[in-house]
């Protein structure tokens, strides 16, 4: 028998291989090119749930809009041409606004059916998504057209009588608005400033400057803080209240007066030409990064401005710009909460044993309560939207709303202006996922800013929000006034996020779908109410996480 020597062995793998290259890189190419038509078709498919969704919107009389998995093989085609019209407009107008470029390539079919329950809209999307890899290794005649995709959304609308009262929205906003404070000024007025509850930055707002001159005022808030106050309970606390720190402090004791009268001349933090060099005197800003050794809380405009020039080597206009930024708000979510029960009855024995008992804790509940003479501040337990107990005993979250034009006296001294509209942060930092059932879910609410008659939703808008994960998150964010921006990170999200609109890429999305999570890099996404909503269970099994304030108003 014949055997090859070593090198003509060697010689056969190199030949082996130098046929094989082609062929491997043309599979790891298709690949690459599959990975890209998943990649298009998951975002395809979010523009035909919304253009669906927004289709049925325009139906006269009808009140509730779902995503739908099919149509009934008995419902009719819809005759008026006008109402065919008007939906196939909106159908169209979603999608030029989340994307879609209707070029002659792109397929687009569109069916309008009726029957007794409802309303039918069918979008469907044919297009393809070119092969760029594959130029490489194929003559331009022997090119496909492309890698065909083509996804299909069913969307349905029907009309529920007395909804106003039973709607998801109402039912979520009323919970927070009647089981937690709207002010900082009703805890500080009722329980003192040693409640655990109440949480801010004690450092103030801090002025930052990078090295290529942007400038910015930030201000963190770490609700692991509280722990480490005088009151360490915690783990009894119903609802947070995050504080804004003001804009600026005003020391009362010379004044700004004209006209024999005190004189606050702001319109808003831009309009300070008014102010002469005297005045700015008066002013007090909170204190900045990297000063809390010298023990000063505040500084005058002049001073501040001096400090800032010195601290980050900059001209004087950039310190004056550093004061007229956006203040930019993070909240650190960063600490567990247990239950402190694992059923209805054990939460409602502890609410009763520690109401019994009337200790400090419960005084301080009462005394907010009659403060704003509001019992459910009272109560140590949530309530859903029935009135009951919520079983999973979520821990509620309220963010300020930003004042307007505001001016309050928290001492005889001093004088805290508030005006800013913020853009604002929530980092969720550890995973409340895991053990299931072990700790509780966070149900955080953000009102937007509050115009001049003190309400919320009106004149001011509202910065975007953002909800960046870096664990996995279980619980609501109720931002209904405010545009938001999920940055998954690749983790979880178990519970629901509702807000005025989605951005996503720069683009506005106004009509989510349930897909859109592998948009916000979310590596899955399951829907949760945690016991607070009264809502159909054909609702829950859709999965519906992202909702926009006007979808949210139609499930009931």
């Amino acid at each position: 028998m014949r055997y090859f020597n070593k090198s003509f062995q060697k010689g056969y793998i190199f030949i082996a291989f130098a046929f094989m290259l082609p062929l491997l890189i043309l599979l790891g190419s298709l690949v690459l090119e599959l990975g890209r038509g998943f990649t298009y078709k998951s975002r395809l498919q979010n523009v035909a749930d919304a253009a669906a969704l927004a289709a049925v919107g325009q139906l006269e009389g009808q009140n509730v809009f779902h995503l739908v998995s099919d149509c009934p093989q008995d419902a009719e085609e819809e005759e008026n041409e006008n109402t065919i019209k008007a939906v196939d407009n909106a159908a169209i107008k979603s999608m030029q606004t989340n994307g879609l470029n209707l070029s002659d390539d792109v397929t687009i079919v569109k069916e309008l059916k009726k029957d007794e329950s409802g309303y039918y809209y069918c979008v469907k999307i044919r297009d393809h998504v070119p092969l760029m890899l594959a130029r490489t290794f194929l003559p331009e005649s022997f090119m496909p057209e492309g890698l065909p995709i083509s996804v299909l959304a069913w969307a349905k609308a029907e009309s529920i009588s007395d909804i106003d009262n039973g709607q998801a929205y109402y039912q979520l906003y009323n919970i927070g608005w009647n089981q937690t404070p709207k002010l900082m000024a009703d805890i500080r007025a009722s329980a003192g400033n040693d409640r655990a509850e109440r949480i801010g930055d004690k450092d103030g707002i801090h002025y930052n400057i990078d090295e290529y001159g942007n400038v910015s005022r930030t201000e963190t808030v770490d609700t692991r803080e509280v722990g480490s106050q005088k009151d360490k309970r915690l783990g009894t606390y119903k609802y947070l209240f995050v504080d804004f720190q003001p804009d600026i402090q005003m020391n009362t004791t010379n004044g700004i007066l004209k006209d024999g009268v005190r004189y606050f001349p702001f319109e808003n933090l831009d309009s300070t030409a008014d102010l002469s060099e005297g005045d700015w005197k008066n002013l007090r800003y909170s204190s900045i990064l990297n000063d809390t050794a010298s023990g000063r809380t505040s500084y005058s405009r002049t001073d501040l401005i001096k400090r800032l020039m010195s601290t980050y080597g900059i001209i004087q206009e950039i310190a004056i710009q550093i004061l007229d930024t956006r203040i930019e708000n993070i909240v650190l979510f960063n600490d567990l909460h247990k239950v402190r029960g694992k059923t209805r009855e054990d939460l409602e024995k502890w609410e009763a044993d520690k109401i019994a008992k009337n200790d400090g804790l419960v005084q301080k509940e009462l005394k907010i309560a009659d403060a704003t003479q509001n019992a459910a501040l009272g109560q140590l337990v949530v309530r859903n939207s029935k009135g009951k107990i919520a079983e999973t005993d979520p821990l509620l979250v309220r963010i300020e709303s930003e004042d307007i034009r505001r001016i309050h006296s928290y001492s005889s001294t001093s004088l805290f202006y508030t005006s800013s509209v913020r853009s604002l942060t929530l980092k969720i930092e550890v995973d409340n996922t895991k053990p299931e059932g072990e700790y509780r879910p966070l149900v955080i609410y953000y009102y937007g800013p509050q115009d001049s008659d003190e309400n919320v939703g009106g004149g001011r808008e509202s910065q975007p929000v953002t909800l960046e994960l870096n664990a996995n998150f279980k619980g609501i964010l109720f931002a209904p006034y405010s545009p938001i921006i999920v940055k998954g990170n690749g983790h979880r999200i178990q519970g629901l996020v509702i807000g005025k609109s989605f951005i996503y890429n720069g683009s506005t999305i106004t009509s989510p779908a349930s897909s859109i999570y592998t948009d916000f890099n979310c590596s899955s996404i399951q829907f949760d109410d945690f016991d607070l909503l009264d809502i159909p269970e054909r609702f829950r099994d859709d999965n519906h996480v992202f909702m926009t304030s006007e979808q949210a108003k139609r499930i009931k």
